[in-house]
């Protein structure tokens, strides 16, 4: 058995995680294991223990109003820890799978240097994102896939030279765990060969007026 024992008795108080192995034959409860905090953390009400399936330990410590989780490995070291922006009670904390698919599209901004377009993007919430499929457009012709980047953390880049100067359209497209399109990116337009560097997105106006010049 597991539980999370607040220590109110403890002198000084202190609060931790105890495991717990019952003998119901000869009546009989030894302690196998006990989770602190580093330094001794004390909650004077709520709090939790929880066993993952990976063997790893989640403890929530409810009313210590800081930290309000930790995750200790199967041999008691801690491995993580979250606090809250501001003090606050937690009155259980638990850790489950979790799949983000989030309603909105990737987020993709450009940024043109000489004839270089430097692709920054992310999806915020998204969980199944393995890859980015990049596509460009010049201003007269038709869109082309031009390479596949691994996602590698929350914001991916990509540089592409364009081979001649003018508008531009560029957008991205996760790809799945399984291999599968997801929802794109808005497209987003570049002029390329302009005097100054442009960060995108910018107006249809300033387009214009970057091309009369």
């Amino acid at each position: 058995m597991t539980f999370y024992d607040n220590g109110v008795k403890n002198v000084p108080p202190r609060s931790r995680g105890v495991e717990v192995a019952v003998d119901e034959t000869n009546k009989t409860v030894t302690v196998i294991r006990e989770f602190h905090d580093t330094p001794d953390n004390y909650a004077v009400a709520m709090g939790n223990v929880q066993r993952l399936s990976n063997g790893n330990t989640v403890i929530g410590w409810g009313a210590s109003f800081q930290p309000v989780y930790t995750e200790f490995d199967s041999q008691g070291n801690k491995l993580l820890a979250f606090n809250a922006l501001d003090p606050v009670a937690s009155y259980r904390s638990f850790r489950f799978p979790w799949q983000g698919s989030p309603p909105w599209p990737p987020a993709l901004i450009a940024q043109v240097d000489g004839q270089d377009v430097n692709l920054y993007f992310s999806w915020n919430g998204s969980t199944e994102t393995s890859a980015y499929m990049i596509f460009a457009a010049p201003e007269h012709g038709g869109e082309a896939h031009i390479a596949n980047v691994a996602r590698e953390g929350f914001e991916n880049d990509f540089q592409f030279e364009v081979p001649w100067n003018g508008i531009w359209k560029f957008r991205v497209t996760p790809i799945s765990n399984d291999n599968k399109p997801l929802k794109s990116s808005p497209v987003v337009t570049v002029l390329v060969g302009a005097q100054s560097t442009q960060y995108l997105p910018i107006t249809v106006h300033q387009v214009q007026a970057l091309g009369r010049q």
